[in-house]
C-alpha cells in the first residue's frame, strides 16, 4: 500500500489521477477547464462574449478550439438558435496557427 501511494506521488507533476484511475495531461486538464468556463459563460451570461473571449485564447490545437467552441454553440443553439446562426454568419471564426 505504501509502494503504490509512493508510486503516485512520484508521478510527473504534468499528471492527474481520477478515481477511476484514468491519468490526463496538464494541458488536457487545462483546456477542458476553458471548456467548461465557456460554457458556463454562455450558460449564464452571453454566448457571444464566450465565443470572443475563446477566439483570443492561444489555443495549441484546432480541435481543442473547436471542443470549446462546440461546446458554446451547443448552449447558445438551446437559448437562441437565430441568435447563434445569425453570430456565425456575421462573425469569422479565428484562424488558428
Amino acid at each position: 500500500m505504501n509502494d503504490s501511494r509512493s508510486a503516485h506521488q512520484s508521478e510527473s507533476g504534468a499528471q492527474a489521477r481520477f478515481g477511476n484511475g484514468e491519468a490526463q495531461s496538464r494541458d488536457a486538464i487545462l483546456w477542458n477547464s476553458v471548456t467548461q468556463t465557456a460554457r458556463r459563460q454562455a450558460e449564464d451570461g452571453s454566448p457571444a462574449a464566450a465565443m470572443e473571449w475563446l477566439g483570443r485564447l492561444p489555443f495549441a490545437s484546432q480541435s481543442e478550439y473547436a471542443k470549446a467552441a462546440s461546446e458554446v454553440l451547443e448552449v447558445w443553439k438551446l437559448k437562441s438558435q437565430s441568435e447563434a446562426s445569425a453570430w456565425l454568419q456575421k462573425t469569422p471564426l479565428p484562424s488558428l496557427k
